[in-house]
């Protein structure tokens, strides 16, 4: 039993870094303070500390990675960690060169974590002094006998080896009052919270309900714990100090919402900050003596939804992500009428709310809280950035804290920028930076006994082999720059190992070297079998995420275009030449995409001696990942349908299978997909046409004779992903006469508005159900919508392009299924 750093911070009051640690003995978070480290940046120039505020100032040499080559550095000391900000003040009137910093970014806290080695999430007998499993050092020591790489390899052996504690914790969900067309904004809280439900993980329901007039219990309700007030500040004030007993708090959009609301609404009772547990960072709620962790901004993450979550989800609303993982939904109680339900429908309904959030972090033994621990250790962050910032911020404070530990120099964004920022390759993509990945165009057609082939973590392995990374690629030494590949002009060092390369390559090596077979060992328990299996997605999130970040210039602390154009071509020339020699061998290639080929029933004999060839030549495991019976390629790009062996049917990129897509077209595309799975033999395809175009001529002739069941299966469903004050905002550009252009608003925050007007709240997480319509908005949500408001020409255009993917390969024509000559369309 140990204790678990789980965060740190800043005190102001007391100037000093603490960090926050849980207990898990006695289940509570403690915080142990460092009053000696302070904050300090570097200059080259003694004169830059002229005008600002330091206590020391003492020279330090730096390994400058960039130039490849280690320079002295003045570094300045602050007194007060506060006094930092004042380094990074720019005056565009300034006259003279302003003065150059480097590392003054980084929060004091962040600082003390990179310099202190401190372990997050890891298991600690008391303050710098990292707990030892003698079972666990063990078996570190036996696993990394299996890697070449061992510095990097052990410590992340080690963060992954040890296991997770189950944090203590409990959800919490609110219900506010609101009037018939107004509605409760939590910026100013302008209405009543009536109800707020605690669901803790020992199980424990909880509910403090707000006495309203003229309404009496009629029986008692569905809780353990029932706490009335006629007084709605006494219901916060009680409130407030029951949450703070748990070390760790879920909400699902509690930034945006719950927690948000509790406080702005406890200022409007004049309750004074030290009894209220929140504070605002941002856009982030955060607690002092508790951890805030807000699940929808943790599911919003794109490398969470992809790559953890394999893209089984694409909105992010407690409905759904509580449908796919925990089989149960939201009640289907009218949450804009709460002030009318009574208190037991009210309580079950906001309890049930908190059920949902609390089971999002339990289901699978614990594998969300797990995959934040995991996470939490690897990038060094505390829990809770991790689990609101995106992967690009994981990846860089991982690479700060390793130029911390081997004396490098952290590089401004600026400097990498202005030595290595430009790309070589045209972007075939409108808003891309450079060509990216590698797509052979398929040959519209269903071409039955296919094999899709792909090479294994095919980017991570080009910066593991390659040496990629920013000071690698185009480095300064002469003698590097006949080394390039793939036909760009970029140069690769020959001198030094890149710390990306090191990072990822480890990385890649533990996941296939060890942990994707050993997450299926059969011998594991079940919460050894979900820790591995944890393990296992987190390094493919980092893995998966290491390429594009580099492209994002302004968003990664270590953004350098041509090294994501680099492992992009580099990519690319792989798959174009395995390609090449597929079909020297004979293989005929159906189609291309990334790192995946889709080859013609070749004998296992030849795919054996083509995977013998890709290792040889690039290190690179070529995998045979899935046979299929047959598969619908369609002229389009990214766009096919393939039935497996086993009935199993994939697709990808057809809308009729996307989420927002209405029930009356995925009724037909599911219909359809359903006589595919069932086709065993090629000569069952004819027959297969026929009733394809029957389905194809109902669903065509029931739209155009406005036959549809009920107007809810013409509804559009789409998640509100941010504030609704954020859509329509000005942007940086500008029109020629010098007016702002204003972002357009999408047709479902129009749809949104619409409906505010109406009196109806929605707030970001929100799933807005919509059809299209002839009015002004072109839009109106479904509470508003007749059948007579429908725009059939709008539905018919959806569904010819929603079909024509799936009738493309299959050589059949929408217009032709309806009788229509070709002609006719320019008639």
């Amino acid at each position: 039993m140990s204790k678990y750093i789980v965060s740190a911070g800043y005190d102001k009051n007391q100037n000093s870094v603490f960090l926050k640690v849980y207990d898990e003995p006695t289940q509570k978070l403690e915080e142990w303070y460092d009053f000696n480290y302070r904050s300090y940046c570097l200059t080259d120039n003694l004169d830059s500390f002229r005008e600002i505020k330091v206590t020391e100032v003492t020279t330090v040499a730096k390994y400058d990675a960039l130039h490849d080559n280690t320079i002295d550095l003045y570094k300045g000391t602050f007194g007060n960690s506060l006094d930092i900000k004042k380094t990074s003040f720019k005056d565009e009137n300034f006259d003279e060169v302003m003065p150059k910093f480097w590392e003054n970014q980084l929060k004091i806290q962040m600082s003390y974590i990179y310099d202190k080695d401190t372990k997050m999430g890891m298991p600690y007998d008391y303050q710098d002094c990292p707990h030892i499993d003698n079972d666990v050092e063990a078996r570190t020591t036996k696993l990394l006998e299996l890697f070449t790489e061992k510095s990097i390899t052990k410590d992340l052996i080690r963060l992954f080896e040890y296991p997770a504690p189950n944090y203590k914790r409990a959800s919490l969900d609110i219900e506010v009052l609101n009037e018939e067309k107004k509605i409760p904004r939590p910026e100013v809280a302008n209405f009543p919270v009536i109800c707020v439900c605690i669901k803790t993980l020992e199980g424990r329901r909880i509910a403090f309900v707000l006495k309203q007039p003229n309404k009496e219990f009629e029986k008692y309700p569905d809780v353990d714990e029932l706490y009335i007030f006629t007084d709605e500040k006494d219901m916060l004030l009680a409130l407030f100090k029951f949450i703070q007993e748990f070390p760790f708090l879920i909400t699902f959009n509690g930034d945006g919402f719950d927690l948000m609301y509790l406080r702005n609404r406890a200022y409007r009772f004049g309750i004074q900050n030290e009894y209220i547990p929140f504070n605002i960072s941002g856009i982030s709620m955060y607690m002092r003596s508790t951890i805030h962790i807000d699940l929808y901004r943790f599911f919003q993450i794109n490398a969470i939804r992809n790559y953890a979550f394999q893209g089984k989800y694409k909105d992010v609303s407690l409905d759904v992500l509580s449908k796919l993982f925990l089989k149960q939904g939201k009640l289907n109680e009218d949450k804009h009428s709460v002030g009318d339900m009574d208190y037991c429908t009210l309580i079950n309904y906001c309890m049930r709310d908190a059920e949902l959030t609390l089971g999002l972090t339990t289901f699978d033994d614990n594998l969300v809280m797990n995959l934040m621990t995991a996470i939490s250790r690897i990038s060094r962050l505390p829990i809770e950035e991790c689990t609101r910032k995106a992967v690009g911020r994981w990846i860089a404070s991982f690479l700060f804290y390793q130029h911390r530990q081997l004396n490098y120099l952290i590089p401004n964004p600026s400097d990498i920028l202005e030595m290595k920022g430009h790309v070589a390759t045209k972007a075939m993509i409108k808003g891309k930076q450079y060509e990216g990945a590698m797509v052979i165009k398929p040959k519209s057609g269903t071409p039955f006994g296919v094999q899709d082939v792909d090479c294994g973590s095919l980017y991570p392995s080009v910066i593991k082999f390659y040496n990629i990374g920013y000071a690698t690629v185009n480095c300064p030494h002469e003698e590097c720059k006949s080394n390039t590949f793939a036909e760009l002009p970029h140069w690769i060092c020959k001198k030094h190992q890149a710390l990306e390369s090191i990072f990822i390559g480890s990385l890649r090596d533990l996941r296939l070297g060890w942990y994707k077979k050993h997450s299926k060992d059969k011998n594991l328990t079940p919460s050894e079998k979900s820790w591995y299996k944890c393990i296992e997605q987190v390094i493919k999130v980092f893995m998966n995420a290491s390429y594009g970040v580099f492209a994002t210039v302004g968003g990664f602390a270590f953004g350098c275009p041509p090294v994501s154009e680099e492992i992009a071509g580099i990519g690319r020339y792989i798959i174009q030449t395995t390609a090449k020699h597929a079909l020297e061998m004979g293989i005929l290639v159906l189609y291309g995409d990334t790192d995946s080929l889709f080859l013609k029933e070749p004998n296992k004999e030849k795919i054996i001696e083509l995977q013998k060839w890709v290792m040889d030549t690039y290190k690179i495991d070529l995998e045979l990942d899935k046979e299929y019976r047959f598969m619908c390629f369609s002229s389009r790009k990214k766009n096919y349908i393939g039935v497996q062996l086993n009935g199993d049917v994939d697709i990808k990129g057809m809308t009729g299978k996307k989420s927002h897509t209405p029930i009356y077209f995925k009724n037909s595309f599911n219909e359809i997909k359903s006589i595919l799975k069932n086709i065993q033999k090629e000569d069952e395809m004819p027959d297969a046409k026929i009733k394809i175009k029957k389905i194809a001529l109902k669903a065509y002739k029931d739209l155009k004779e406005r036959k549809w069941n009920n107007i809810e299966d013409l509804a559009f469903h789409m998640t509100v992903n941010k504030k609704l004050s954020d859509y329509g905002k000005k942007t940086s550009r500008t029109r020629k006469d010098g007016t702002p252009i204003y972002a357009a608003i999408p047709q479902h925050i129009r749809a949104v508005r619409l409906l505010e007007k109406e009196g109806y709240a929605m707030e970001a997480g929100s799933i807005i159900s919509f059809v299209k319509t002839r009015n002004e908005e072109k839009v109106l949500p479904i509470e508003l919508a007749h059948n007579q408001d429908i725009d059939v020409d709008k539905y018919i255009k959806f569904l010819d392009s929603m079909l024509g993917q799936i009738l493309d390969p299959l050589e059949l024509e929408m217009d032709e299924i309806l009788g229509h000559t070709k002609l006719d369309r320019f008639c």
